[in-house]
């Protein structure tokens, strides 16, 4: 068995499940590094880093030899390679937009990357405002492309490409892990919705979704980051109970 590539990232979901999904999803043949390996690239020195970057995931291409960091460009780059790219520029830079708000969800999410960890006023704040804001944006988006809740993708009416494997990765990972923002998910974006589950019944995904669920359970994003979405999530539930 040949392996076409080395994905480098933490023993958890979150970035690393974007690159996953697509290469499980295109069937490649790939290779999860080890932690101690992951964290030995990441403190490397910026010289002798296999690409420099600040932080996984890392992708290295093994069969040339070549390294990408920056989910975002893993996924564009992966997707140039096994055929998860639309023809022309403009859906090709609209793949582009979807990874880099997905990116930005999972800042926002994390309350930009734990900068600091939420309070539950602004936890609030954003979780009823610019989190609903977002998964409207993508409805939207799939809306003027066709999408209905039975049918069609993101960007295109009739093929799936990286946007719905995003999307996917983004929405589908979120409501497995943090099940209290399923609700809110499913009835601001039922269109987006009904196409993760579309995909997410897929045999392969399923099983890939289901290896996830064995090795990882409902670990999301890992440390205090995690602790505290999850402690916020706590509070809203207390304060929904009372009335």
């Amino acid at each position: 068995m040949t392996i076409a590539y080395k994905l480098y990232y933490w023993p958890l979901p979150f970035r690393g499940a974007f690159v996953q999904l697509l290469l499980e999803h295109a069937g490649a043949e790939y290779q999860i590094a080890s932690s101690e390996e992951t964290l030995a690239f990441k403190d490397s020195s910026a010289k002798t880093q296999g690409i420099p970057a600040m932080a996984p995931p890392f992708l290295k291409d093994c069969i040339n030899g070549t390294f990408i960091a920056q989910m975002p460009a893993i996924m564009m780059y992966l997707s140039e390679r096994l055929g998860y790219l639309p023809s022309g520029p403009y859906k090709r830079a609209l793949v582009l937009k979807t990874l880099l708000d997905c990116n930005d969800v999972l800042s926002d999410l994390t309350n930009a990357n734990g900068s600091k960890m939420w309070e539950h006023e602004q936890w609030i704040s954003f979780r009823t405002d610019r989190l609903k804001k977002w998964m409207r944006i993508f409805e939207a988006t799939g809306e003027r492309n066709g999408l209905r809740r039975d049918a069609g993708f993101l960007l295109n009416p009739d093929q799936e490409n990286c946007a719905d494997i995003a999307i996917t990765a983004l929405f589908g990972t979120m409501c497995r892990c943090l099940p209290q923002l399923h609700t809110d998910f499913k009835v601001t974006a039922p269109k987006i919705s009904a196409l993760v589950v579309r995909i997410e019944s897929d045999p392969i995904v399923r099983d890939f979704i289901e290896r996830q669920e064995a090795e990882h359970g409902q670990l999301y994003c890992g440390g205090q980051i995690e602790q505290s979405i999850r402690d916020m999530l706590a509070q809203d539930e207390a304060l929904s109970s009372k009335h």
